[in-house]
């Protein structure tokens, strides 16, 4: 009488030890179903926010919205969402028939099927996050140009501690001291910064012992004849025009980077940043907000009108700012669209002789972030989603401009 309860005792915790007979009986389909199909789950893929849906079904929402967010919540996912197995094993075990029909069904679609395969050509072009860290790896190519860059930088910022250290103070330069009160000295100062051809007059100007006051009044007429004797039409010109320049601006203008800085230290910023990050927006807006102090002066040095000429020629063009031919323009904004970095190197090889250093560096960053430009642009191009780009914006605008009135027409 003792022994019958004793065999439906072990067979009871039997059936307890078997998870699947225990608990199939209070598991339904419903439990693991789909919130886009509302059918049973294929290959579940669960998001950043929890949420779980068919693969296909992922598919097909992110290639009709193309749009990296979860289909219920909203939430944007990180990465690529990737097949949840331990939910994928789970549910084969439970609902094998129903799971078997679900994939017969999926393979005879080939809406489905294409979908898939564009979703996981998306996945395979992502960029795959380091373990660990939560940063994206760069690749080979951008990698070793970021860190030249990173290293050119930190070089940069050494030079300019140096410099600003070893160099007097703004005050001392002649971009801030009255032409009045210059010094023989500084007036001889001002002239070697015209040109290497100024160095022919160097000890004329030193022998008469010209300071600011004096050169205030000095005329053409003086220039031809002694003590200065400066034959060379080409060069009394230039000494006049930037004599001109000194008295309608009561201080030496800048003629180099480091004056430029002193006398606009916020438009150097600003310029340092943008001509860097945005090279065509920061040629923009000095087009727009600076023509004539900086901008006529760049796409003269750039875009010159004779190429291969004397020095006179380069003087002439440097110091006669007029306003650019339509062959200058076409050689500007071709560069401009495409190799927008090459101008910035171009102007940086025409200081060279000023700014040897400072020069180099620009020259080689130049072309460094040139080589990243195009590294960049090459791999958002071979992306197929990105080439259809054209098309896509070619038809929302024909349908736009159809009117409702038409598409109401078109509708059956």
């Amino acid at each position: 009488m003792e022994q019958l309860p004793q065999n439906d005792l072990n067979t009871e915790s039997h059936r307890e030890d078997d998870p699947v007979t225990s608990t199939s009986p209070q598991i339904s389909v419903s439990e693991f179903s789909c919130h886009c199909c509302y059918d049973i789950l294929v290959n579940p893929t669960t998001l950043n926010c929890g949420h779980s849906f068919c693969r296909h079904c992922l598919a097909l929402w992110w290639a009709s919205s193309k749009k990296t967010e979860c289909p219920e919540c909203r939430d944007k996912w990180e990465g690529f969402p990737k097949v949840n197995i331990l939910l994928r094993d789970a549910i084969e075990k439970l609902f094998p028939d129903a799971i078997r029909m679900r994939v017969e069904d999926i393979q005879q679609n080939n809406d489905i099927i294409q979908s898939l395969a564009a979703f996981q050509k998306y996945g395979s072009d992502q960029i795959p996050f380091a373990p660990h860290t939560g940063r994206a790896p760069q690749q080979r190519g951008g990698g070793f140009f970021s860190g030249v860059l990173t290293a050119l930088t930190g070089v940069a910022v050494v030079l300019l501690v140096y410099h600003w250290s070893s160099k007097e103070s703004e005050h001392d330069l002649l971009v801030h001291k009255a032409v009045a009160r210059w010094t023989a000295e500084e007036v001889v100062l001002w002239l070697e910064q015209l040109g290497p051809w100024a160095s022919l007059y160097r000890d004329r100007f030193l022998s008469e012992r010209v300071n600011g006051r004096l050169l205030l009044t000095l005329t053409e007429e003086d220039f031809s004849r002694a003590p200065y004797s400066i034959e060379n039409s080409i060069h009394r010109r230039a000494i006049l025009m930037e004599l001109e320049q000194v008295k309608a601006l009561g201080v030496k203008p800048p003629q180099n980077l480091w004056e430029y800085k002193a006398v606009n230290p916020g438009r150097s910023l600003f310029l340092l940043y943008a001509l860097k990050s945005s090279p065509r927006l920061g040629l923009l807006y000095l087009y727009l907000f600076d023509y004539t102090d900086t901008f006529l002066p760049f796409i003269h040095t750039i875009c010159p009108l004779q190429e291969g000429g004397s020095s006179e020629d380069i003087i002439t063009r440097l110091l006669d700012l007029r306003e650019p031919t339509w062959k200058q323009w076409r050689e500007f904004l071709v560069k401009y669209s495409f190799l927008p970095y090459q101008l910035i190197a171009e102007f940086a090889w025409d200081w060279l002789e000023v700014h040897y250093w400072t020069s180099r560096f620009l020259i080689v960053n130049a072309m460094l972030l040139s080589v990243l430009e195009l590294f960049s642009f090459w791999r958002i191009w071979s992306r197929s989603e990105l080439k259809t780009v054209p098309q896509r914006m070619w038809s929302h605008f024909w349908k736009a401009s159809k009117g409702p009135g038409e598409a109401r027409k078109t509708t059956p």
